[in-house]
């Protein structure tokens, strides 16, 4: 068998998730999560970029950004800016509360976690109405 030969049990993995994908609704999901990482991404540049005194950091805090919004735009295309906007911007303070307590160590107090809990379920609930 070719090392890169699907089997059965990839290739039935695969078929799912490129039905899945064939929803408009998880297309849209996906790419707002997309679109959240690269923000949050961009937000992990920003803190290495020290204030802008670090170039490729702060390079690629712009570059990851603009493909954040770039996402965001193509979101927004045939849809509502608010709950769209909500919905990508409540990803991104999910991810980024995580990648703040992986990579930096940050704590953040349980009234504080709670209050970002309820951001990302008040995001996803608009989603659900538009």
């Amino acid at each position: 068998m070719h090392p890169l030969a699907l089997t059965d049990f990839h290739r039935s993995k695969f078929i799912v998730f490129s039905r899945l994908l064939q929803e408009p609704k998880h297309v849209f999901l996906l790419l707002a999560a997309i679109a959240a990482l690269f923000y949050t991404m961009g937000g992990i540049c920003m803190k290495f970029s020290v204030g802008f005194s670090q170039p490729l950091p702060t390079a690629m805090a712009y570059l990851l950004f603009a493909v954040g919004v770039s996402l965001q735009i193509y979101l927004m295309n045939n849809t509502h800016m608010g709950s769209t906007y909500v919905l990508v911007l409540g990803l991104e303070a999910a991810c980024a509360v995580m990648a703040s307590l992986l990579l930096f160590k940050e704590t953040y107090p349980p009234l504080t976690m709670a209050g970002i809990f309820l951001i990302a379920v008040g995001a996803a609930l608009l989603r659900l109405e538009v």
